[in-house]
């Protein structure tokens, strides 16, 4: 399960369209007998501007989850996509992967319980967390972050140390990163740097080191400001109007999660099909 969370209008459904998007083109390529996932995601075929042809391979307009522009909320509660995806790796097995949406935290229509109620469920269930976050997080943000990840540790069985998986803490719109000068090897620079200072600066450090103990494996992703269209009342999720550089490190990062992705482990097994739906109920 990969699952993506964080603060109300921060573009969490338009993620995980081009999520959807990547994976629609990973299945039709081992239809067409192609290669398998982790061997043919760098070798699909990118236009003259960089961006990968699977962005636009379903049109110019973003579709599945729903995606409007403005300040008003459109998910509410949790929404999966409708379709399991199987995904064939290297050592010949297959994994389902579904991908879990989110409404927004902490935004006028939910309170203290609810937000629990959702952050929760998403953590408890999914294998991969991605916690979605414009611009930066600061120490405050960190702290009330880790209340929850903590919660969520404690809602799972007793016995194991880090009950929890995978989680990136992705900061869209990064502040540090210019459209104009940075490049992708900076922007991984950055996105390091800004890794290393959660992990050591006075004000961060304690509260992302209470995140870092629940999860296996944690990590930053910094992305750029996807442009003025997209932030417009009235954008209507046309693929045209994104950054092209925007698109070009969205791509790399999501073609790593879905390589790296594993499944759903307890007590350290992989959960089959059956087995998930137990433990979820």
């Amino acid at each position: 399960m990969l699952c993506i969370m964080g603060p109300s209008r921060s573009g969490k459904s338009f993620f995980l369209n081009f999520v959807r998007l990547y994976l629609d083109n990973l299945e039709s390529r081992v239809e067409d007998g192609m290669k398998r996932v982790e061997q043919g995601a760098s070798g699909m075929v990118r236009e003259s501007s960089g961006i990968p042809k699977w962005m636009t391979s379903g049109g110019d307009r973003i579709s599945g989850f729903e995606v409007k522009g403005g300040a008003t909320a459109v998910t509410q509660g949790i929404h999966f996509w409708s379709k399991p995806y199987i995904l064939h790796r290297n050592n010949g097995k297959k994994m389902c992967l579904l991908l879990m949406d989110t409404q927004g935290l902490w935004d006028d229509t939910m309170d203290n319980a609810f937000n629990c109620c959702i952050f929760g469920l998403s953590c408890v269930t999914s294998s991969y967390v991605i916690f979605n976050q414009k611009r930066n997080i600061n120490s405050e943000e960190l702290k009330r972050l880790a209340s929850l990840f903590i919660l969520s540790k404690e809602m799972v069985s007793e016995g194991r140390k880090k009950t929890l998986q995978r989680l990136d803490v992705m900061l869209r719109d990064y502040e540090s990163l210019c459209l104009r000068k940075d490049t992708m090897e900076t922007c991984e620079a950055k996105r390091q740097e800004r890794l290393q200072q959660l992990r050591t600066k006075v004000a961060e450090k304690d509260s992302f080191g209470l995140i870092e103990s629940c999860f296996e494996k944690v990590g930053v992703m910094c992305s750029f400001d996807p442009g003025e269209d997209v932030r417009d009342a009235d954008y209507e999720g046309l693929i045209s109007e994104i950054k092209p550089k925007f698109l070009q490190l969205l791509s790399i990062y999501i073609e790593r999660v879905v390589n790296e992705i594993e499944p759903l482990k307890v007590s350290g097994r992989c959960l089959k099909c059956e087995e998930f739906v137990e433990w979820i109920l």
